[in-house]
């Protein structure tokens, strides 16, 4: 599948939704072990261009489309190590804002959802934060975006790139508000893989304009 959200980390990951072909969308969802993938429960609701954050254990899953429509959705996953019961998927608390192709930060109980497609018109600066239980609006970003890249904290956050049109403006959060950095990403793109933390973030690939690029940038906080 493509465009599917993923939560954790290189060597434990969780990968949910997704499309394959597009516009259909897929409750799939998958864990990586740093061997091999296998395939985990289905989720209770499809959805493709969603926002992930937390765990492989503990993952929450927001927003995202099922053609044509957008949505406010929000799902939570739990797996308990060496326990016999299989990891399962609970519906919770939806976002305010239904959208896709946000970026994201931080964990199961502590999350961030960052701009995102309300379309049309396009990108928006809204940012939402989750306790576990609900959303609540949080301080908007400076530049309104879509397919941007994100990670971090909840009160550590960063946000990068994103379009169309291309940007390269680089955002950071402190827990009370978007600062939006004096040293940009060095190729605008849009819809690449992002993670790491604000201090030490990563893009890899994405599109600019109808090209698809290899490029990878590393971020060290300045």
């Amino acid at each position: 599948t493509n465009v599917s959200s993923v939560a954790g980390t290189s060597s434990a990951c969780r990968k949910a939704g997704g499309a394959s072909p597009a516009p259909a969308s897929y409750t799939n969802q998958e864990e990586w072990d740093n061997t091999s993938w296998t395939t985990g429960p289905a989720l209770a609701t499809d959805f493709t261009n969603g926002g992930g954050a937390g765990t492989s254990t503990a993952a929450v899953y927001a927003g995202g489309q099922t053609p044509p429509g957008n949505l406010a959705t929000t799902q939570e996953v739990s797996k308990t190590i060496n326990s016999l019961t299989a990891a399962a998927w609970a519906s919770a608390n939806a976002l305010g804002t239904g959208r896709e192709s946000m970026s994201s930060a931080g964990t199961q109980t502590a999350a961030l959802a960052v701009g995102g497609r309300v379309g049309p018109p396009g990108g928006t600066t809204a940012v939402e934060d989750y306790d576990g239980s609900s959303w609540e609006s949080a301080p908007v970003l400076n530049t309104a975006r879509q397919y941007a890249g994100g990670c971090g904290t909840q009160t550590a956050a960063i946000t990068y790139g994103g379009g169309p049109p291309e940007i390269t403006t680089t955002e950071e959060f402190n827990g009370s508000s978007w600062s939006t950095q004096p040293n940009s990403m060095s190729t605008a793109r849009r819809a690449f893989a992002s993670f790491g933390i604000q201090t030490a973030a990563v893009a890899a690939g994405g599109q600019t304009g109808t090209a698809v690029t290899s490029a990878t940038e590393e971020y060290n906080g300045t």
